[in-house]
């Protein structure tokens, strides 16, 4: 899934060797209750891969990961020195994690999702309520057209965030001259539209998203896991009630 993909592309611009277990989506539920003894999952408000194991620690929640990864492992810096810079991912991250994931969650699903019932899966006690109602919805092929519509206005939002944020920015990267971890998170959410694994949306970025997508698609870490995961989708976190 897309916040898969960005942790992976993390590790490479690391450095970091690592192995990648790929689950099928109808064993998530087990996958994820394989990992009921630890504190870092079992607090996460989501309930939901991916989940990094780095030792004895296992932690989850994409954006946190990367934040992890970052302090974990020093170089190359993902995240800028100063203090605003590093509001600035602070609060891209909660755009990118509040509106436009749940929005390319639910496009994707609708797009790509083949459902098929499984027994137990909605019934795990790894399950949150709120992963059983997706999950459920997902299952019964529930992709309503107002949620379909809403997805794509947020996904409009996110491609007039990312064009005006590029052209303050003065560098070729979101916050200027760093590649940084909001470019990782903003690449793997407008991926699916540039490529098209996912159809247009009513908005699409200009020129200047475009290019930045070309320059994040030339660098190795990029290269290297596209190359070796397919993207897929399944359902993501609740749309945020606040828009």
């Amino acid at each position: 899934t897309p916040p898969a993909i960005a942790v992976a592309i993390a590790l490479h611009e690391k450095g970091v060797a690592f192995d990648l277990a790929q689950h099928r989506w109808q064993d998530s539920a087990a996958a994820l209750g394989a990992f009921a003894g630890q504190l870092e999952p079992f607090n996460s408000m989501e309930g939901e891969f991916p989940v990094l194991v780095d030792g004895s620690t296992a932690i989850n929640d994409s954006y946190f990961i990367l934040e992890f990864l970052d302090d974990r492992y020093l170089e190359p810096p993902l995240k800028p020195a100063g203090a605003y810079g590093q509001w600035q991912v602070q609060a891209l991250a909660r755009f990118f994690g509040e509106r436009a994931l749940p929005a390319v969650s639910s496009l994707g699903v609708a797009s790509c999702f083949t459902p098929e019932q499984v027994p137990g899966l909605t019934q795990a006690a790894s399950l949150t309520p709120e992963r059983r109602d997706a999950w459920l919805a997902a299952l019964d092929g529930e992709a309503t057209e107002p949620v379909i519509e809403e997805s794509g206005r947020k996904i409009g939002l996110l491609f007039d965030r990312l064009e005006h944020t590029l052209a303050d920015s003065g560098g070729p990267w979101l916050l200027g001259t760093q590649f940084t971890l909001v470019d990782i998170e903003a690449f793997v959410l407008a991926h699916p539209f540039l490529a098209g694994q996912l159809p247009p949306v009513a908005v699409m970025p200009g020129m200047a998203v475009r290019d930045w997508h070309e320059r994040i698609s030339h660098r190795a870490s990029v290269q290297a896991v596209l190359a070796d995961i397919r993207p897929s989708f399944l359902p993501g976190p609740e749309h945020a009630r606040w828009g």
